[in-house]
C-alpha cells in the first residue's frame, strides 16, 4: 500500500484498506499493519489458491472504489502469499510474502504472487525485448 503523502487523505485510505480486508476475512483471520505501508494478514485453514482467491478479491474491490482517490486514479495493492505450516515457519514465511509482494509491485503493481509459482522477471524481459 503506497500512501499519498496527504495527511487527510492517507487516513481515509487506510480507513478504506482495514474496512475492505476486514470485511473480507473470517472472524479467526488476523489482520495487522506491519510496518509503515505494509499490512500483514494471518489465514488460518486455507489453501494458497485460497488465500489468493481472497487477495484477488480484495484487490479488485479497492480497484473498484473510487470514493476517496481522484477519477484518474485508483488504488492499488500488491500481495504477497506464503503458507505456515508450523509456528515456527512463521519468520520464514513472512520474509517469503515479502519477498513476493515486492515482485508484485516490481512487475508493475498491483497483482498478487503466491509461493510456489514463477513468475517471469520483468528485468529480464526489458533485456531480451532491447535491440
Amino acid at each position: 500500500m503506497r500512501m499519498l503523502g496527504l495527511p487527510a487523505r492517507d487516513d481515509q485510505v487506510l480507513q478504506l484498506v482495514s474496512a475492505t480486508l476486514q470485511r473480507n476475512v473470517r472472524s479467526h483471520d488476523l489482520v495487522a499493519r506491519f510496518g509503515g505501508e505494509e499490512l500483514v494478514l494471518l489465514l488460518t485453514r486455507i489453501d494458497l489458491a485460497g488465500a489468493e482467491r481472497l487477495a484477488q478479491r480484495i484487490r479488485l474491490e479497492l480497484g473498484a472504489d473510487t470514493s476517496i482517490l481522484p477519477h484518474e486514479s485508483s488504488l492499488t495493492m500488491s500481495f504477497g502469499i506464503a503458507a505456515v505450516n508450523a509456528p515456527a515457519q512463521l519468520d520464514t514465511a513472512l520474509k517469503e510474502a515479502d519477498r513476493l509482494m515486492y515482485g508484485a509491485k516490481n512487475a508493475g503493481r498491483d497483482r498478487v504472487h503466491t509461493a510456489q509459482t514463477i513468475y517471469p522477471d520483468p528485468g529480464l524481459q526489458l533485456l531480451t525485448a532491447a535491440p
